[in-house]
């Protein structure tokens, strides 16, 4: 996403506002990239978004990612998303390249997560199937 630094960031945002396209984990501020989408109409989904690197983090007057060290605001966020949903559906861009197995602390991350109140992490990054836990 960040192969044309921040430049190429915020042109991709400005077009997906332009178009109406909505997006999540990335923004043109913080609150932005802090942002949640619901779908669905009898059964509500609510999905935000945030990740683990440490390049092109958003900020207050920056664009960049969620970056899951906002980790009070993420909090607020899914608390306030599971106020309004049936389900809170959290995508994750994290976890240790090629393993088979989250590594102990990348565990520990999803089960803290839980515990704000998401009902399922969706972890992407590490190039692998990784299974699911229940």
């Amino acid at each position: 996403m960040m192969d044309f630094g921040r430049k190429g960031l915020i042109d991709t945002l400005d077009y997906l506002n332009k178009e109406k396209i909505s997006f999540i984990g990335a923004g043109h501020n913080i609150d932005e990239a802090l942002n949640y989408t619901i779908l669905g109409n009898k059964i509500k989904i609510g999905i935000i978004s945030f990740q683990y690197k440490d390049n092109m983090i958003a900020s207050k007057k920056t664009a960049g990612t969620a970056h899951d060290k906002h980790s009070k605001l993420i909090k607020r966020k899914i608390k306030e998303l599971k106020n309004k949903v049936d389900w809170v559906v959290v995508v994750y861009h994290g976890g240790e390249e090629f393993i088979n197995t989250p590594m102990p602390y990348t565990r520990r991350k999803y089960k803290k997560f839980l515990s704000w109140g998401a009902d399922i992490i969706v972890a992407h990054h590490p190039h692998t199937v990784q299974g699911y836990e229940k």
